[in-house]
């Protein structure tokens, strides 16, 4: 059974921007949901915090996500975590990623910083 709360799982495979994860049976989280991976626990370089979404459950507990960034460095039993809601950005005119670079370097950009935020799906 699918649920909007939010559950813990472990990431079980990574084929390039798609990431299978694995919840506890009969808690998988919905389509649309937000998965943020996130590699607390593991020795790697750079620290790990990627945000997916849940596109297909494909059985057996698991669910296939999208990445919204790159996996590089992902690897499997990496701790995946089901927010409970839709992926959400700011309403208005914003930069896809508030404290770029660019955001940082461009005397023409204007970053601004959200008070509310809607789900990116349209169901």
């Amino acid at each position: 059974m699918a649920t909007a709360t939010p559950v813990i799982g472990k990431v079980v495979q990574v084929s390039g921007p798609a990431v299978d994860c694995e919840f506890p049976e009969g808690q998988i989280p919905e389509v649309h949901t937000a998965i943020r991976i996130t590699s607390e626990g593991f020795d790697v370089p750079q620290p790990i915090d990627i945000i997916c979404e849940a596109q297909q459950h494909i059985g057996e507990g698991r669910v296939r996500t999208i990445a919204l960034k790159p996996t590089e460095g992902l690897v499997r039993g990496m701790r995946a975590e089901s927010l409970g809601h839709p992926v959400m950005v700011p309403p208005g005119n914003t930069l896809p990623s508030a404290g770029s670079a660019a955001a940082n370097t461009s005397p023409n950009i204007h970053v601004s910083y959200a008070t509310s935020w809607l789900p990116m799906t349209t169901n």
